[in-house]
């Protein structure tokens, strides 16, 4: 027994969706890799730096969760 076009459609979709969000968690969890160094204990940052890039950090994190959208993702700026 096959699959009528709409459920062919809506496995495809979720594949797609699937695969969207699987790219979404590898760029957020390589954007948080290349910030670890800024929470090292000798890192050459000022405590407000630091601060900014916790925040900036916990953004990346909350992404999958606060977005409902894969396509519709608005990265954080990284700070400065």
């Amino acid at each position: 027994m096959g699959f009528t076009v709409n459920e062919a459609q809506v496995i495809c979709n979720n594949a797609i969706g699937e695969e969207k969000w699987r790219q979404v968690r590898s760029k957020r969890d390589h954007l948080i890799a290349l910030t670890d160094w800024t929470q090292m204990p000798d890192s050459p940052l000022s405590a407000e730096q630091k601060a900014h890039y916790v925040e900036y950090r916990q953004l990346l994190r909350d992404l999958p969760q606060s977005t409902a959208n894969p396509d519709e993702i608005v990265w954080p700026v990284k700070p400065q």
